[in-house]
């Protein structure tokens, strides 16, 4: 759970309510506690808000507001390059979604106290495309690629660099845990040469995209 770091691409379709971009926490019941995502969040909450923001998700609250001042509401039908570093400082648990990469000014930042997270669930899942505790209710309506996980907090300059090229830094080669730039539905596998290949939940798949 600490350290990572993820990247990724999404392009958001126009929805009522919930939709996820992924969460790490509990394959299971939500508990409010040893979790965390980022995603878009509907404006005061409920399933058939009409407008959202980008939020970071942890310990049961939904944080929407950017540390330098500018507005998370969503432009849909626009890509997005994001990025979610999480680590621990040694004095609290600390995570930062950069929400419109590269421009860096441009992110959500928050610290919990340091006990977070300290005793994983024994079920933790990372579940791109929807919520585990919800399965169906909050689905990604949209479109994702360019899938990269890392098990370190890369800096910002590497978190640049590694949009730009993969693996291009010493840090994210060292510690890349993920990857498949061009997911589809008939390969999701892993392409990092580290064997963590997911799969899907249930019968539901994703299409496949072609397009600008």
């Amino acid at each position: 759970m600490y350290p990572a770091t993820y990247i990724w691409r999404v392009k958001l379709r126009h929805q009522l309510g919930y939709y996820t971009t992924f969460f790490w926490g509990p394959d299971g019941s939500f508990t409010g506690k040893d979790y965390y995502g980022a995603h878009p969040y509907p404006d005061g909450g409920g399933s058939t808000t009409s407008t959202h923001k980008w939020e970071l998700s942890i310990w049961g609250s939904d944080h929407v507001n950017d540390a330098n001042g500018n507005s998370t509401q969503l432009g849909y039908d626009a890509w997005r390059t994001q990025a979610l570093r999480v680590w621990d400082s040694g004095s609290a648990k600390v995570h930062e979604f950069y929400w419109d990469l590269p421009d860096t000014t441009k992110v959500i930042r928050i610290s919990v106290d340091r006990s977070y997270g300290s005793s994983p669930p024994s079920n933790a899942a990372l579940t791109f495309g929807d919520a585990p505790w919800s399965l169906g209710n909050e689905r990604l309506s949209g479109l994702l690629r360019g899938i990269q996980l890392y098990s370190s907090a890369l800096s910002v300059n590497d978190i640049l660099a590694e949009v730009t090229t993969p693996l291009s830094s010493s840090a994210g080669n060292a510690s890349i845990w993920y990857l498949n730039l061009n997911p589809t539905p008939s390969d999701i596998s892993d392409k990092s040469g580290k064997g963590h290949h997911p799969a899907w939940v249930g019968t539901s798949r994703a299409s496949p995209w072609t397009g600008p």
